[in-house]
């Protein structure tokens, strides 16, 4: 009767190279032949790994080498998918300076604005949902598509109502006073 030995190697890689390791160790039959892969994801850890300085294959193209697994890109468009406090304070503050940057006629101002927005997280995470089947994520990346529209109107809102009392009203309109700039609140903002 023959005795098996369990022998568990257990080390860290940094998450750009996990795909390269685990197609190395199927190479030599690890995981496919015989024994099992586990990868357990670390967030936190109280040693460094060492940096490996190695020249790509290729010249100076390096991040032309390194690729993400399937599962990596997932997770990661998955934690943007969600609504967090970090996310809603960007749509305002976005919202905020695109209602300024039109007020202004600024379009450096409203290009701004498209920078400061995170809505496109929303919606890779609604593309990648339909791309992989996952209608959970692509319902959640809507709704909170939805989400964002709707705090952007608010805020466009409120900057009217706020802007319809301290702005004097005259005949020619509300947008007389911005092309003038000579009223108080848009020497302010201008």
């Amino acid at each position: 009767e023959k005795s098996l030995s369990v022998v568990r190697i257990n080390f860290k890689v940094r998450a750009t190279h996990l795909g390269a390791t685990i197609k190395a160790l199927r190479s030599d039959g690890i995981g496919s032949e015989f024994g099992t892969i586990d990868v357990t994801d670390i967030r936190v850890s109280t040693e460094a790994l060492p940096r490996v300085h190695q020249r790509a294959p290729g010249g100076w193209f390096r991040s032309l080498t390194d690729r993400l697994s399937t599962l990596e890109i997932h997770e990661t468009i998955a934690m943007a998918s969600h609504m967090t406090a970090d996310h809603v304070t960007s749509v305002l503050v976005a919202s905020f300076v695109a209602a300024i940057g039109l007020l202004t006629d600024g379009t450096t101002v409203v290009l701004a604005a498209f920078f400061i927005s995170p809505l496109m997280s929303m919606v890779v995470g609604a593309t990648w949902g339909a791309a992989v089947s996952d209608s959970r994520m692509v319902k959640r990346s809507l709704k909170n598509l939805a989400t964002d529209a709707g705090l952007a109107i608010g805020v466009g809102a409120f900057v009217a109502f706020i802007l319809g009392f301290a702005l004097p009203h005259q005949p020619h309109g509300v947008t007389a006073p911005v092309h003038s700039g000579s009223h108080g609140v848009w020497n302010a903002v201008s």
